[in-house]
């Protein structure tokens, strides 16, 4: 998918590329999908593209006549790109051993766009700040089981 740009729009999206990171890709080497077409319209529900450097799940529609993409996806970085992150936002954006972002996909075709949902990441950060907090609080109120 050229011109999309989805690893440059994470690392921006964190600020800045680190000094030593190598080059990353957004070449897919699976396409998963589940669609329907209806007037015009291809409409994926279950839409899922894997590349070594990022995986995207989600939905999203492209209009025919205008080309027109609308697509909500949760885009998932490699273990080693979301290793190279080491901000708190990372810390808050994580799930297991890679950073997961909400993004949105828009414009056409020709000139796709691809952001990231700021408002939806914050709340996804706040839940697991919340949750690891919890569980602090919850591992000193509940002694560990004697070996």
């Amino acid at each position: 998918m050229k011109r999309l740009g989805l690893v440059r729009t994470v690392v921006l999206f964190f600020g800045r590329p680190a000094p030593n990171a190598g080059a990353a890709t957004d070449n897919f080497d699976r396409i998963d999908a589940t669609f329907a077409l209806i007037h015009q319209v291809v409409a994926a529900s279950a839409l899922s593209l894997h590349s070594p450097d990022l995986d995207l799940v989600g939905a999203g529609t492209l209009t025919i006549p205008t080309k027109a993409l609308d697509g909500h996806m949760d885009l998932s970085l490699s273990e080693a790109l979301s290793a190279q992150a080491g901000t708190d936002l990372a810390r808050f954006t994580r799930e297991g051993n890679r950073l997961l972002l909400p993004a949105v996909i828009s414009g056409t075709l020709d000139a796709p766009r691809v952001t990231i949902d700021a408002g939806a990441a914050v709340r996804r950060g706040l839940r697991n700040e919340v949750q690891r907090r919890l569980k602090d609080i919850l591992g000193t109120l509940v002694p560990a089981a004697p070996d």
